[in-house]
């Protein structure tokens, strides 16, 4: 027997997946206004919380927005690649990158606890779509030729402690 907080979960999540675009959680009450006449934003909150802390959906911050997961299995997180024109979202788990992320910033004696990487841009099928530059050949976009440099550089002019201390004042 389901309780009624996990009904709320399930249909949100339905909305998610069905949409597979992010939506605020504002968007999400208006589609469950037709199931939950009576629904208050906390309970659409609450929902989102716990689906978020199960690893069902994930937190679009760019776009304070809210999409479905699109893996099976989560190593700690994710990127999300969202195109700026129809607002598609694709899931890509890269854990060689966040573990280069949090060493990075490790070695300033920063200890990473989330990590948010979001990269905005155009969708292969956007991209598709899109004319041809005038003058013939070539695509619009392309993928970067060059892979991932193997380590990422620690910040390029780190402050000392006491004046990052004294910085931020």
């Amino acid at each position: 027997m389901t309780t009624p907080g996990e009904q709320m979960q399930a249909d949100v999540l339905a909305i998610l997946r069905r949409r597979n675009l992010a939506l605020s959680a504002y968007k999400v009450l208006e589609e469950l206004r037709d199931a939950h006449p009576k629904i208050a934003p906390p309970a659409v909150y609450r929902a989102l919380s716990s689906l978020m802390s199960k690893g069902q959906a994930h937190r679009v911050e760019t776009l304070k927005a809210y999409v479905a997961c699109q893996c099976k299995e989560h190593a700690r997180a994710s990127i999300l690649s969202i195109c700026e024109n129809c607002g598609a979202i694709e899931e890509h788990l890269a854990g060689e990158v966040l573990e280069a992320v949090s060493h990075v910033v490790a070695e300033t004696g920063f200890s990473s606890q989330h990590h948010v990487i979001e990269v905005h841009g155009i969708c292969a099928a956007c991209n598709a779509r899109m004319p041809a530059p005038e003058g013939g050949g070539g695509r619009r976009l392309s993928a970067i030729a060059d892979p991932m440099p193997p380590k990422l550089e620690a910040v390029c002019c780190p402050l000392p402690t006491a004046r990052r201390a004294a910085w931020r004042h």
